[in-house]
């Protein structure tokens, strides 16, 4: 995925993942994406939805969890207005349907008045002061999980999907590793030690050394050469060749964007 983001939104991503992967429970760390996405993205609110993904047999939804940043929303209403109309979501039939997982806007299949004719928008989110809505998801187990960012004008740009994307890809496999393990050591492990775990495990997805896994963990980790070299009980330079050599093999020229095109690429779901 090619990036559009900036250096400064690239950082603000990385920091929201790490706080994310440091959640102690799958409740946290929804709450703690839906809030911070919001102070990146220009929206009226963001929220986080998972429903079951038959919702296009039946002729009702049932949605399991909604976290959304507008305090003010009465959640218990929206669900059950959500659970009747969803089925009416062009952005959740196509997930549904193809499997595909990046940020798509109902812009992106409606007109403004096709939408606005819908029930989806006359009881639910005319009320929620959207107007369109972004959305990135997956499809796992009979549920549909989404993070989506309302807004109260038309339309998104090509960054804000880009900034969207980076977030879930990075997120969702954390979540996962949540809900599978609900009753293990891993519930209450940081996330990114989990993180830090997997790159080792999966460098060769990144055509990377065994070594430039270990440094790359780390990095994730926001750790220095220096403390990197300690970490190994090897020399700063040492590590400066592993860094320098993943600038190369990974196609960029800081650490930041080093961790965001790692996680993108090993899409740690995948092997779990």
């Amino acid at each position: 995925m090619q990036s559009t983001l900036t250096a400064t939104q690239l950082q603000q991503v990385l920091l929201l993942i790490e706080e994310a992967h440091n959640a102690p429970n799958a409740q946290a760390l929804r709450q703690c994406v839906v809030y911070g996405v919001g102070a990146m993205v220009e929206s009226s609110s963001c929220a986080w939805t998972e429903l079951k993904s038959d919702l296009f047999t039946t002729t009702t939804a049932t949605a399991t969890v909604v976290d959304i940043s507008d305090k003010d929303v009465d959640v218990n209403e929206s669900i059950q207005l959500f659970n009747r109309y969803a089925s009416q979501h062009p952005v959740i039939a196509r997930a549904v349907h193809s499997g595909n997982a990046n940020a798509q806007s109902i812009s992106d299949f409606l007109t403004r008045s096709e939408f606005q004719n819908l029930e989806l928008y006359q009881y639910l989110y005319k009320h929620l002061h959207t107007e369109d809505q972004l959305s990135v998801g997956f499809v796992e187990n009979g549920y549909v999980t989404g993070l989506s960012v309302n807004r109260a004008t038309w339309g998104f740009t090509e960054n804000e999907r880009s900034l969207l994307n980076h977030v879930a890809r990075c997120v969702f496999p954390f979540y996962r590793i949540l809900q599978k393990d609900n009753h293990s050591e891993t519930e209450n492990r940081p996330m990114v030690e989990t993180y830090m775990g997997i790159i080792t495990e999966q460098y060769q997805v990144l055509g990377i050394t065994p070594r430039e896994g270990d440094v790359l963990a780390l990095i994730a980790r926001g750790k220095s050469n220096k403390q990197i070299a300690l970490a190994f009980n090897i020399s700063e330079g040492t590590v400066k060749k592993h860094v320098e050599n993943l600038f190369r093999r990974m196609e960029v020229n800081n650490r930041v964007s080093l961790t965001i095109k790692a996680m993108t690429m090993i899409q740690i779901g995948r092997h779990l």
